[in-house]
């Protein structure tokens, strides 16, 4: 393996914006920007992982993938390679510690000596010789490990095993959710939390892939509605201390407004402030909790109103929030910022970026403080409750008889003059049914339906409720 001693770029590192960040990269990768997308602690060896789109750090050759002890540079022998047609070069999405061993997931087609697809793990020496067998033209994604076990979605099968778009792992096999789905691009991201499978991805085929869904133990239920632009999205979720976090593009969740982040308790949906704000590309990528508060990272030009962005294309893209305010903490960004780490004590970023203000930089930079930190007013909270055992801003409904064998009847009292959608959809998550309701009681005909498990949703502008239906 090569080591790169970067202690001649600390001599002469370009302190920027009054020494607020550090570079550490002087290189010129592929088509002249680096792209580090990803990065893990190994706290065993005290080494930081980074992946992403690259193929050199400070003139060294070293392929989507590097470590670095706080001083130094190291390559992972070659690093990953790939002779995908049309492909530009390699590169790692995500990547996890697991079992003291490093897992790194992407597109390529060789790791160190060996051939094999988009999934591979370092053992901290040397590239294991395991395929773990992913299927052509698949890229698995590293989701979250939960109860010893590590969850990968973006999958129709893994190692031979048939999956429903999400393949768990338990250092030796592989095995499958029992949910069911239809479309394992359909599961964008899963989180669990308080007992329960959370999703966000497509509903159906047809569907947009910014809407929600929990699991019953088999089947995903749809759950609540994500409001946007066009191009609305999910980027990730995480639980985060008592929390699920979720954030991308959207302009609120469940009827809560809450532009780019909400948060959700297993009861309410909690909106933070205004959000992101500005042109129409407003995106939260990352959240990361370094020192008791979060720090939000992506492309953004305004959050809770403030606003650092110059021109040209410079935006903010960078805040931290304590719970109460927002802080900007940094001059604004030329492009992503993919996430923020904190390591051996200080806070790193890792992005897509060549400006930091009228500063040059390669995308992965040390932070030194120093900014003059411009903060919000005290937030305000928007909430709503939505919750997965009660009944949903809709007064008293009944739908009877369940099991059915030919009409459900769905009986609502107390909401007459509102407009509902009742929809009926089956174990595939598919709209089978549809129309509108006004209150008081209507009729599904389900006489040339199959025995089986359906699903009843009632949703309104701003919330909805699931009911499960046994088909007799």
């Amino acid at each position: 393996m090569k080591k790169v001693l970067i202690s001649y770029l600390i001599s002469c590192a370009c302190f920027l914006q009054a020494q607020v960040w550090t570079s550490l990269v002087d290189s010129i990768p592929i088509d002249g920007r680096p792209s580090f997308q990803c990065a893990t602690i190994d706290s065993v060896n005290q080494v930081l992982y980074l992946g992403g789109l690259f193929c050199g750090i400070n003139q060294y050759t070293t392929n989507a993938i590097i470590k670095y002890d706080g001083v130094n540079f190291d390559t992972l022998q070659q690093g990953i390679e790939s002779d995908f047609p049309g492909w530009v070069s390699a590169q790692i999405r995500t990547m996890t510690m697991f079992q003291n061993k490093l897992y790194v997931f992407g597109d390529f087609t060789k790791a160190g000596k060996y051939y094999f697809r988009n999934m591979a793990r370092w053992n901290g020496a040397s590239w294991d010789s395991v395929d773990f067998k992913v299927p052509l033209y698949r890229s698995p994604k590293f989701e979250f490990i939960h109860n010893g076990m590590m969850y990968v979605s973006g999958l129709d099968s893994i190692g031979g095993i048939a999956v429903n778009g999400v393949g768990r792992y338990d250092g030796t096999n592989w095995s499958s959710i029992p949910e069911n789905h239809n479309n394992t691009h359909g599961i964008d991201h899963i989180q669990y939390f308080k007992g329960k499978f959370f999703k966000a991805g497509r509903v159906t085929l047809a569907s947009s892939d910014a809407n929600l869904s929990y699991s019953d133990g088999t089947n995903w239920i749809p759950w609540v509605g994500v409001t946007g632009d066009a191009a609305k999205t999910i980027t990730g979720m995480k639980v985060i201390d008592t929390l699920l976090w979720v954030y991308g593009r959207f302009n609120s969740i469940a009827g809560t407004n809450c532009k780019g982040l909400a948060a959700y308790n297993g009861k309410h949906w909690y909106g933070f402030g205004q959000g992101l704000g500005g042109s129409s590309y407003q995106t939260v990528l990352n959240i990361d909790k370094i020192n008791g508060e979060l720090y939000i990272s992506g492309i953004y030009d305004k959050i809770e109103g403030l606003d650092n962005s110059i021109q040209p294309k410079l935006a903010t893209s960078l805040a931290k929030f304590d719970g109460e305010k927002y802080c900007l903490i940094s001059p604004p960004f030329d492009n992503y910022i993919y996430g923020t780490i904190k390591f051996k004590n200080n806070i790193y970023s890792y992005s897509a970026n060549l400006k930091v203000g009228n500063d040059s930089v390669f995308g992965f930079l040390k932070y030194n403080g120093g900014y003059p930190t411009v903060c919000s007013q005290k937030i305000t909270y928007s909430l709503s409750t939505i919750g997965l055992n009660e009944i949903i801003n809709f007064g008293n409904i009944k739908i009877y008889p369940n099991p059915v064998r030919d009409r459900l009847v769905f009986q609502i009292d107390g909401f007459e003059g509102h407009n509902l959608s009742l929809e009926l959809l089956n174990n595939m998550a598919e709209i089978l049914k549809i129309q509108t309701f006004t209150g008081g009681q209507n009729e599904f005909d389900l006489t040339e339906l199959s025995k089986g498990i359906y699903f009843l949703r009632v949703r309104d502008s701003q919330a909805s409720k699931v009911f499960k239906v046994i088909k007799n």
